[in-house]
């Protein structure tokens, strides 16, 4: 079938109309360069990864919250809003800077052991989730207080794809097989509304900020509440100013001014309450322990879940002109009532462009 498809396309390049079209697309598209880059339009993009394999203890695990690989473009505009998030999202008053983002995400959670084929009752099921998030960041640089919107859309189970990737990068680093796959909570849709509030408490110069902020989550992929202060220690754009400022150093498109570095260290301790988090509960087919060619429908109750649990984020973050880089490590009281604490590593890249 591919090889037919190519065939027909070669074919209908081949055609006159077809050369022509493509012809005055590569005009277009020159012609557009340089307006592109005269634009104050500022943008971002982010690759993260989660991964419990990174450890600033160097004890690696492959358990619990296991993977979590997201791609981020955020932007600023100078045109009125179209998309229905876009008007709707509350803005940090007539002052306020915002920066606008498309993401997608795969999260994977997996038990603690990955070479039993049996499914574990007591431990965290097998678990992908694969999703798009629509984000507004209001920030408001004069009273110092930010809004963060985010619509998310997606599905939880085996159309999540999280077998075949686990598998991919267990084979491709040599690591342990995952065996338990077929075990995995059922497919899902997911959507979910996050909102979340900063502002700054109180600041020491220019190099230290603390900020207070609170987020509510609601939704079929995870419904809460949290409360958290944030610190920020180091040389660095003050964090109101906007978002895309504190990970690169966003100038005019014709400044000569000489690039600044940021170098700084953040501080989140968290507290976290849980209404409920579909990675965690739900429905999946595991192998019936008496006949191995039947399976059963188990049901993970919503009340084996923490509805408190607390976290440590700490790192640090560096930036120079318009690449920077993060490091953060997550540190957390366990998700389920027969769980165990857990710690995974962040790291993102974020090159930003005009």
């Amino acid at each position: 079938m591919f090889r037919g498809l190519m065939h027909r396309m070669a074919n209908d390049s081949k055609r006159p109309d077809v050369k022509k079209k493509l012809f005055f697309l590569l005009l277009y598209f020159l012609a557009a360069v340089p307006r592109l880059q005269g634009q104050d339009l500022n943008k971002m993009l982010r690759l993260y990864d989660d991964n419990d394999g990174l450890n600033i203890r160097f004890l690696p695990t492959d358990q619990a919250y296991t993977n979590g690989f997201r791609l981020d473009l955020f932007y600023t505009k100078d045109h009125p809003d179209h998309f229905f998030l876009d008007r709707w999202a509350p803005k940090a008053g007539k002052e306020s800077v915002q920066t606008y983002g498309w993401s997608a995400t795969q999260l994977m959670f997996t038990p603690d052991s990955l070479t039993d084929y049996d499914y574990r009752p007591d431990d965290y099921a097998y678990s992908a989730a694969l999703y798009a998030t629509h984000s507004v960041y209001a920030f408001n640089p004069v009273k110092h207080y930010a809004i963060f919107s985010e619509l998310i859309l997606g599905v939880r189970g085996p159309a999540a794809g999280g077998e075949a990737s686990q598998r991919f990068i267990h084979r491709l680093f040599r690591f342990e097989r995952p065996h338990g796959w077929s075990h995995q909570l059922e497919n899902k849709f997911l959507v979910n509304l996050n909102m979340r509030f900063e502002k700054q408490l109180a600041q020491w110069g220019p190099h230290v900020e603390l900020s207070g902020g609170t987020q509510a989550s609601a939704g079929t992929m995870f419904s809460g509440l949290s409360l958290y202060p944030l610190l920020r220690i180091g040389k660095m754009h003050n964090y109101y100013k906007g978002y895309i400022q504190q990970f690169s150093d966003v100038r005019p498109a014709k400044s000569r001014r000489p690039r600044v570095l940021q170098a700084y260290i953040v501080f989140r301790p968290e507290v976290q309450w849980v209404i409920n988090n579909s990675l965690l509960d739900g429905q999946l087919k595991a192998q019936d322990p008496e006949d191995e060619y039947k399976t059963l429908t188990v049901n993970r109750p919503r009340a084996g879940i923490q509805k408190l649990v607390y976290g440590l984020n700490y790192g640090g973050v560096i930036s120079l002109g318009a690449f920077g880089l993060s490091y953060m490590q997550n540190t957390s009281t366990a998700l389920l009532k027969h769980g165990y604490s857990h710690e995974y590593g962040n790291i993102s890249i974020y090159y930003s462009f005009r």
